[in-house]
């Protein structure tokens, strides 16, 4: 993003910094000297924080044969990716805390579609799995500050939507003056993301920006819109699934190659899985 529009968006909208906790923990996972011990005293500040940790790490997914009821064997556990990871998804749920059905359909995507990214890009190698996750996970922030930002107009514009009176990206640019993905590359800008991260932000939707120039951010956003996609049809953070959205023809699997039949393998992959560990994520 330009500067001067990062510093529009962030005027406009008073852009929130990342939570304490999380910058403390990113700041010593990139520390060579940080240990187990040290990460686990830390991640206790956070309460919410140290039992997803406990409960991803006691989860089916690692395999751990006896329980797990110590932070610094959950940290081994996990290991540094999947700490990210968590640790990050902590600091999107700061934007998601007033309950209300918006919020829980906005987060339930966020995840799903994290895990979607996540399992395009082991299977697929288009990018690495946890960025891909990351980029599913915070692709649409941008809708979660407008929501903060005005909640009774963010709730008029789903409405909207959802009755299909209106595009998502007409009602955002003419109720929020910018559409979710500017809205959300400016926060991934304010919290020190990665430029691919942020670009693919700005272009998960449609893919606009050149292959050629930005290539680990184009493989990045056509992750990120294939997971996007299988998670409209099968309706995960959504008002109801989309079955008539041609899976093979959106703009993620045209730029990857991917083929009707392996679109529904991953629907289908992505149904178990989101079923199975979206839990971890809630509260």
């Amino acid at each position: 993003m330009s500067e001067n529009l990062y510093e529009i968006v962030d005027s406009m909208y008073n852009l929130p910094p990342m939570p304490v906790v999380a910058t403390k923990v990113l700041e010593m996972l990139r520390s060579p000297d940080y240990t187990a011990d040290s990460l686990a005293k830390l991640i206790a500040c956070d309460p919410v924080l140290a039992g997803r940790l406990l409960g991803m790490a006691n989860s089916a997914f690692y395999g751990v044969r006896r329980e797990v009821k110590s932070l610094p064997r959950a940290v081994v556990i996990l290991g540094e990716n999947a700490l990210k990871s968590l640790v990050l998804a902590a600091s999107l749920k700061v934007l998601n805390q007033k309950p209300g059905p918006i919020q829980k359909r906005l987060w339930e995507n966020s995840v799903g579609c994290a895990f979607g990214a996540q399992m395009v890009a082991q299977i697929f190698h288009s990018t690495a799995p946890e960025e891909a996750f990351l980029g599913g996970l915070f692709r649409h922030i941008g809708k979660m500050v407008m929501l903060d930002f005005d909640r009774p107009l963010y709730e008029h514009l789903v409405a909207m939507v959802d009755a299909g009176k209106a595009s998502q990206d007409s009602l955002e640019r003419e109720l929020f003056h910018f559409p979710h993905a500017v809205i959300g590359a400016a926060v991934l800008e304010k919290w020190n993301f990665s430029k691919v991260i942020i670009q693919s932000t700005l272009n998960h939707d449609r893919l606009e920006l050149p292959a050629e120039v930005y290539p680990a951010a184009y493989r990045l956003a056509a992750t990120v819109n294939i997971a996007s996609s299988l998670c409209k049809v099968l309706g995960i953070g959504c008002a109801k699934p989309d079955d008539t959205l041609q899976l093979s023809m959106v703009p993620g699997a045209l730029a990857l190659g991917v083929e009707y039949p392996q679109m529904k393998m991953l629907l289908e992959e992505l149904d178990a899985t989101y079923s199975e560990n979206a839990g971890f994520f809630f509260d």
